[in-house]
């Protein structure tokens, strides 16, 4: 196509008037100031053709391939959020996060959250997938603060609470570029913003919670309509060891050192460790602090859970009325000093006062009786002989003889 020759004021006003700005914004000054109207393609060819080029520069176009799918089921898991209005716009928007098996297409497990993605949500949702299905091998997942170490959020190369997790777990974590890499979750996240949000209003959801019990009705329907068949029949899936245990490992994990008085502070609570057999003080050890997604607090040193129970408030505590928020802390089976151990224990003092103080109040009951009884008791008593054969009976209370 011959290309049209330069207009000269059309170059000159580029050249002269807006330098420096790309070939669309000049054309629209064009026809607003100047009052040329002229097309922003013509406006470009006209511009190149002059060797006035834009100074944005445009990314060459890249070639994409599509991806195959997992042979096998359990192989990869694709997971990513959603942040939407699913109850209409009268409700303010919340979260969808949503775990895609890569190799059929199937919705492993979905679960709302009222906050946008947090590893503490991640957990519950890797938690009820561990549990429905098994390990999966690998997790294809964005570079979000919850996957990887961002700059500003501790030392290069740490690891964030829910990688740490996986790698407890062995599963893999890859890592995309772009959103059109992990295109199965994608496409399934805009058909349930489809579909799940007319489900939602059909059942009359109003909350998370009604909206959770919706959407396990709605799963089982959307994975026959959209599920494929995998190459492989055989599942990738392996169960959980017996050597983990799923609510450590799907916890917060603290480090931190025990003081000389075998204590470790956590956020408001200060946890007293209790003496072992085998160790009878940690006091300068370093444990790890694991706050479950119950809530309760744990104490572990090198794989093993310490038995440990909150410790007596500080006076400045009390004073404040802040003696009674601790969180219980759960001792292991068979610990050296164990809660059953000490509650024993005191309920048998318990009892051993409460004995003592009824057969206190018997005698005080008795006292009078046995006042009025006293004489007779004494008349009635048998005689004692000396060495020289008199008789002789002992002095009573008033001292008489």
């Amino acid at each position: 196509m011959r290309l049209p020759r330069p207009w000269p004021a059309v170059v000159h006003l580029a050249g002269a008037r807006y330098p420096g700005a790309n070939h669309t914004h000049p054309c629209e000054l064009l026809s607003e100031r100047e009052g040329i109207n002229i097309g922003r393609t013509t406006f470009r060819r006209i511009l190149i053709n002059a060797g006035l080029k834009s100074p944005r520069r445009r990314r060459p176009p890249k070639h994409r391939v599509r991806r195959q799918r997992m042979p096998r089921e359990g192989m990869m898991i694709q997971m990513d959020g959603s942040y939407h209005p699913w109850l209409g716009d009268h409700v303010p928007p919340f979260t969808l996060l949503i775990a895609v098996d890569d190799a059929t297409g199937t919705v492993i497990n979905a679960l709302f959250c009222e906050k946008e993605e947090e590893a503490f949500t991640y957990f519950l949702l890797i938690r009820e997938l561990v549990q429905s299905v098994g390990i999966h091998v690998a997790l294809y997942v964005d570079r979000h603060e919850v996957f990887k170490h961002t700059p500003g959020s501790g030392p290069p190369g740490t690891a964030t609470q829910f990688s740490r997790a996986m790698d407890d777990l062995g599963i893999q974590m890859i890592f995309t570029l772009s959103p059109q890499a992990k295109g199965r979750v994608e496409r399934a996240a805009g058909t349930f913003q489809d579909r799940l949000v007319t489900e939602l209003r059909l059942a009359g959801s109003g909350r998370i919670s009604e909206s959770n019990g919706a959407l396990e009705q709605f799963l089982p329907r959307y994975n026959r309509r959209f599920r494929v068949s995998s190459q492989c029949s055989e599942s990738a899936y392996r169960p959980l060891g017996s050597d983990l245990c799923l609510d450590q490992v799907l916890s917060f994990k603290h480090g931190r050192k025990v003081a000389k008085d075998n204590t470790v502070k956590f956020q408001l609570h200060t946890l007293q460790l209790l003496p072992e057999p085998e160790r009878p003080s940690y006091a300068g050890a370093v444990v790890e602090v694991l706050e479950g997604l119950d809530g309760r607090l744990r104490v572990r040193h090198e794989g093993r859970i310490i038995n440990a129970r909150e410790a007596p408030p500080r006076p400045a505590f009390l004073r404040n009325g802040q003696g009674d928020s601790a969180t219980p802390i759960p001792s292991p089976a068979g610990a050296y000093y164990s809660d059953q151990r000490w509650a024993a224990t005191l309920n048998a003092l318990d009892s051993r006062a409460a004995d003592e103080e009824d057969q206190a109040g018997m005698t005080g009951a008795l006292r009078p009786l046995l006042q009025r009884l006293q004489p007779s008791l004494r008349a009635n008593q048998p005689s004692l002989r000396r060495r020289d054969g008199r008789r002789f009976r002992k002095p009573c209370a008033k001292g008489c003889r």
